[in-house]
Order: C-alpha cells, then sequence, then structure tokens
C-alpha cells in the first residue's frame, strides 16, 4: 500500500516513518507536516493509506480536508487523546493509535486498512510480517513449508527460496497458527498440510526430508488426517 504521513510534531513523523519503511507492505509516499501540504502532494501522486498525527481537536477539519479528495484513501488517526480517537472514529477514519504507538498495535491498525480497502474481508491468503534482512516483509502462510533453526536465526522455507529470518525458533512457533503448523523436532516446525509421507525418523514435506524428533512423533501422527 502507498501509504503517506501527515505530521506537524517531528518527532511523530521520524516514529511512523520508520515503522512505515520497515513494513514490507507499505510504500512511503512522502511525509507532510500539514493537511493543505499533503493535498498538493496527492494532486500529483495516489495514496491508498494516510497516517494523519494530530495533537487534539481539529481532527475533524483535517479529515474534511481530505475528504476533498476524489480517490480518497484509508485513513488513521495517530492522537495523544483516545477522547479525540472516539471523535475519529465519528467520522469514519479506519482506526485510530493512541501515541506513544507500539508497532505491533501499527501493524494492527494496517491490517485494518487492509481489509477497508479490499471491501472489508480479510486479505487472503493468511499471512505473518517477519523480519528478513532487517526489513518486516509479509508472507502468505500457504508459502512457508516449514522453518528450521539456524544457530539464532530461522530458516524459512518457501517455494524455491529458503528465508534467513531474524526470529528466534520460539518466536516462529508463537507466530505461526497451530492450526496449520507443528512442532516436529527441536529445531523444525512444519506445515501440517506440506506432509506428504512419515517414516520411522523423518518426515517428507514437500519434496524434501526434515527430522522428527522422538518426544513429537505422536503428536504428529495426531494432527494427520486419518483415511
Amino acid at each position: 500500500m502507498r501509504c503517506l504521513i501527515i505530521a506537524d510534531d517531528e518527532f511523530s513523523g521520524a516514529v511512523l516513518q520508520r515503522y512505515v519503511l520497515q513494513t514490507g507492505e507499505l510504500d512511503l509516499v512522502d511525509v507532510c507536516a500539514s493537511v493543505p501540504a499533503a493535498l498538493e502532494v496527492l494532486k500529483a501522486r495516489d495514496a491508498d493509506l494516510v497516517l494523519l498525527e494530530t495533537g487534539g481537536p481539529g481532527t475533524e477539519g483535517d479529515l474534511a480536508l481530505l475528504r476533498t479528495l476524489e480517490r480518497r484513501p484509508a485513513l488513521i488517526v495517530v492522537t495523544e487523546s483516545q477522547e479525540y480517537g472516539v471523535e475519529a472514529f465519528d467520522v469514519d477514519v479506519v482506526d485510530y493509535l493512541v501515541k506513544p504507538v507500539l508497532y505491533a498495535r501499527f501493524l494492527k491498525a494496517v491490517e485494518r486498512a487492509q481489509r477497508r480497502l479490499n471491501g472489508g474481508q480479510p486479505v487472503p491468503p493468511g499471512s505473518v510480517f517477519i523480519r528478513i534482512n532487517g526489513r518486516l516483509t509479509r508472507i502468505p502462510l500457504q508459502d512457508i513449508f516449514w522453518v528450521e533453526s539456524e544457530g539464532e536465526q530461522v530458516k524459512v522455507h518457501t517455494p524455491g527460496k529458503v528465508h534467513l529470518v531474524q526470529h528466534s525458533m520460539k518466536a516462529m512457533e508463537q507466530l505461526l497458527p497451530e492450526t496449520e503448523f507443528v512442532r516436529v523436532h527441536r529445531s523444525h516446525l512444519v506445515r501440517v498440510d506440506k506432509i506428504v509421507d512419515v517414516e520411522s525418523d523423518n518426515l517428507v514435506v514437500y519434496r524434501e526430508v526434515v527430522p522428527i524428533g522422538a518426544s513429537y512423533r505422536a503428536a504428529v501422527l495426531a494432527r494427520l488426517p486419518r483415511r
């Protein structure tokens, strides 16, 4: 999504810019200090999402100006007070973020904006943000065949490519839905529907062999479909 930041506070603008730049799904259009300046930018360049930082009263006027655009972007308001966040909802803002904004909360707001732009439906297929080369990137869950520990990092195996990811194995296990993934070894986490065969000490996952730990075997077999 193409994202424009409007922030009259330099520090808030810098935080939002950092969040946008480290989120693989977002492309930064510009950072503007006011709504009128942003409108000038938007005359020449489209944006799918606008992050509007405001210190309090006046939010409604800023939103009214943005709604003069022929093509209306999704709006997220960043505010110092939840009170103004509630007012923003009354004028149909996608979400509001109360400062200081945590990155995890920022990502949830971005997800809501994506659903809004997708007609209110979740963005298919399910996906996760993982850190690759210092940048958070979205990867569809269906593309993750298995995860393998590599020291203090992990390798995420996807079709035709292996990503070295700056997450721990424990973090990946918490990140990936347990309805779709199963731990098969202390150093391996596998997508259940990619398991094609079970041998004595190994699994065949897609076209590769992955070890299965003795203490995990019963739990893995219980997750496989019965015929």
